[in-house]
C-alpha cells in the first residue's frame, strides 16, 4: 500500500471501518433529488446494507428491480428491531446513468462522482465486479 499512498496520507492502511468511511457528515442523495446523512440513516435503521451496482450492469439492473419491491414490502410491515435500510454505492460512468438509476431507488446512495469514499468501499469489501 506504501507505492499507492507514498505520503503516508492514509496510514494506517489496514481495513477502515465501516462508519469512518462513511463518517457522520456524508451526505447521501435520494431519487425525489432530497438528501440525508449517514447519520439519519444510523438513527432510523436496525440493519444497514451496502448495494455496489451500476445501470450499464445488466445483472445489476435486475437486481436492482428485485431488491426494490423486497424493500418496499420489508419497509411496509414494519417489524421491531427489523428497520432496514440500504445505501447505494454507485459505479456508473455517467450522472444520466446514476440518475436513471437511481429514480428507481427506494433508498439512499452516495452522490455520483464521490469517487474516494466508492473506492474506499470497495477496497474494504473486496469489490470487483457489480452488482455486489
Amino acid at each position: 500500500r506504501l507505492t499507492a499512498d507514498p505520503a503516508a496520507l492514509h496510514f494506517p492502511w489496514g481495513p477502515k471501518p465501516l462508519w469512518t468511511i462513511l463518517d457522520a457528515g456524508t451526505t447521501l442523495v435520494l431519487g425525489d433529488g432530497s438528501d440525508t446523512t449517514v447519520t439519519q440513516v444510523q438513527e432510523t435503521a436496525d440493519v444497514v446494507s451496502l448495494y455496489f451496482g451500476a445501470q450499464w450492469s445488466p445483472a445489476s439492473k435486475g437486481f436492482t428491480d428485485h431488491l426494490a419491491s423486497m424493500y418496499l414490502r420489508m419497509a411496509a410491515e414494519r417489524r421491531p428491531g427489523q428497520r432496514w435500510r440500504v445505501i447505494y454505492v454507485p459505479h456508473e460512468r455517467h450522472i444520466a446513468e446514476f440518475e436513471d438509476h437511481l429514480s428507481r431507488m427506494p433508498w439512499c446512495s452516495l452522490a455520483f462522482g464521490d469517487t474516494e469514499r466508492i473506492a474506499a468501499l470497495n477496497s474494504r469489501f473486496g469489490v470487483l465486479g457489480v452488482p455486489t
